[in-house]
């Protein structure tokens, strides 16, 4: 394939990009597969085997916030405003150049910490009005979740695979933190029932 097609290699983007733009058509290639593919009877349907994997997003660990996260960052902000303001009112009664930071630098803090209070705020409120138990800033449907090597900003891809020719029967990307609940029905019912 490789030199079919000249050596030439797409990146991660491309094939993402390929697939978020024809998402409808791959869906109803892989149902046209999936059905061929029971026509001709290499499913089993006896046994599968279930695996799933984490898979890190493009969202940062620190650009995702749950309202504990966020009701702390919003009180770490409460203390430094608080300090700052001090800090101009310790400038106001000093003489000039007694200040480690001048009045227009203690403003210039205190404004981009106000907007990034506000801004926390904001992100609070709509956890606390939706559903949602968290909000990631860069890729809204990423979750911070646990892994074998500590936590991660991602997906949960889950697979099943049928035993007879080891062929995927199923699959699904959530951003569930469990796999538990996460499988669509299947389409077929075991021919051996288990005991």
């Amino acid at each position: 394939m490789i030199w079919l097609l000249g050596k030439l290699t797409p990146d991660f983007k491309t094939i993402a990009d390929f697939r978020k733009d024809n998402l409808k058509p791959l869906r109803a290639v892989n149902r046209q597969f999936m059905v061929l593919c029971q026509k001709l009877k290499l499913f089993g349907g006896q046994l599968l085997a279930v695996d799933g994997s984490k898979f890190q997003a493009v969202n940062a660990r620190d650009q995702n916030f749950n309202a504990a996260k966020l009701e702390d960052l919003i009180e770490r902000a409460d203390a430094r405003l608080a300090e700052y303001l001090q800090q101009l009112d310790s400038a106001d009664e000093a003489e000039s150049g007694g200040s480690a930071l001048t009045k227009d630098e203690l403003a210039a803090k205190i404004a981009a910490l106000q907007e990034k209070q506000d801004w926390h705020a904001e992100l609070l409120a709509q956890l606390q009005d939706g559903e949602e138990k968290q909000v990631s800033v860069t890729d809204p449907d990423t979750r911070k979740m646990p892994t074998a090597h500590g936590m991660m900003v991602g997906y949960n891809a889950q697979m099943a695979v049928d035993a007879k020719h080891k062929l995927i029967a199923a699959d699904d990307v959530t951003n569930e933190v469990t796999d538990y609940n996460n499988w669509p029905t299947w389409r077929w019912k075991p021919r051996r029932t288990w005991n």
